[in-house]
């Protein structure tokens, strides 16, 4: 079902064309852009500490890893995780219809 062409990691198959994931992907970070930019003013300056590239970098692995695996186990009620793309990309392709040319 896959292009053979490509052989991209399963993470990467949710950014195939038409998947409409990447928007939502994309509407969540910015949500997440301006709610950063909203409470920053309202926070004290903090002093320059050295560890603060380390917590960020560990935040962000936190969150990617619990959004993760949270979508891992609300969709293995469903089905197995590792079909999960590939079952929107069919739907997504039957959804528009046979391709006349």
């Amino acid at each position: 079902m896959w292009p053979r062409k490509t052989s991209l990691p399963r993470a990467f198959r949710w950014l195939y064309p038409g998947m409409r994931v990447k928007r939502y992907a994309a509407l969540a970070a910015l949500g997440a852009l301006c709610l950063a930019y909203g409470l920053v003013p309202f926070l004290p300056p903090p002093p320059p500490a050295p560890w603060a590239f380390g917590a960020v970098l560990l935040g962000l692995l936190l969150l990617v890893g619990g959004v993760r695996a949270m979508n891992r186990s609300m969709l293995s009620a469903f089905t197995e995780p590792e079909e999960v793309p590939e079952r929107v990309y069919v739907r997504r392709r039957l959804e528009q219809g046979p391709k006349v040319v």
